[in-house]
């Protein structure tokens, strides 16, 4: 589930190229419309028939996340006194949002977390350093956008993961890699956004 909603955010913290950030996850939202259900179908084809429900996927992906996403473009393209009034204290929600996100992922799944085996956290941990790889070495010859794809490719969606799993792996442990992943993500992105922040080189 490609496309994360906060990949810009730690694009912005690291100073680096914030239109590419949010072009980048808003055609990857648009193309995991298509590569979710493909992929769910592929992990299912030798088990049982595949039940997606799209129109949830749909939902979630277009008018929850892309909606806002364009209304703040048009704001910010066109209303610039709107901007400037409504800028820090959206950013200031925003952040205290995603902190509180993390604290209640952690609470409310703790135990499902404290039980994960070395096989598991393992693959979590190959997946989103490939991930980065892949971003950071398919992102050009500059610095700064190559850290802005890292973050984009290496982040994936929560929610609309969690959603598939609802939906297509009912009353199984599925939710759990994806809270791991989810937790190792936020953490190793939170450690490089921080460590990247302070080796910024002036944009041009």
């Amino acid at each position: 589930a490609p496309g994360a909603p906060f990949a810009p955010k730690f694009a912005e913290r690291v100073k680096g190229p914030f239109p590419i950030a949010v072009a980048m996850m808003f055609v990857l939202v648009i193309v995991s419309l298509f590569t979710i259900p493909a992929t769910v179908t592929l992990i299912l084809l030798q088990e049982r028939e595949a039940f997606i429900v799209f129109s949830a996927i749909f939902f979630m992906l277009i008018l929850v996340q892309t909606s806002p996403l364009l209304v703040g473009i048009a704001i910010n393209s066109h209303r610039e006194t709107i901007r400037g009034r409504v800028q820090k204290p959206l950013t200031a929600g925003a952040n205290v949002l995603a902190v509180a996100v993390i604290a209640l992922i952690v609470v409310t799944n703790w135990g499902k977390l404290s039980e994960v085996d070395w096989r598991m956290l393992t693959a979590v941990i190959l997946l989103l350093l490939a991930s980065l790889a892949f971003g950071w070495l398919l992102g050009g010859p500059a610095l700064l956008t190559r850290r802005v794809l890292a973050f984009v490719t290496s982040a994936r969606n929560v929610a609309v993961a969690l959603l598939v799993v609802e939906t297509t792996f009912p009353q199984t442990d599925a939710d759990v890699s994806i809270m791991v992943f989810a937790v190792v993500m936020l953490i190793a992105d939170i450690a490089l956004a921080a460590y990247w922040k302070q080796s910024a080189p002036t944009p041009i």
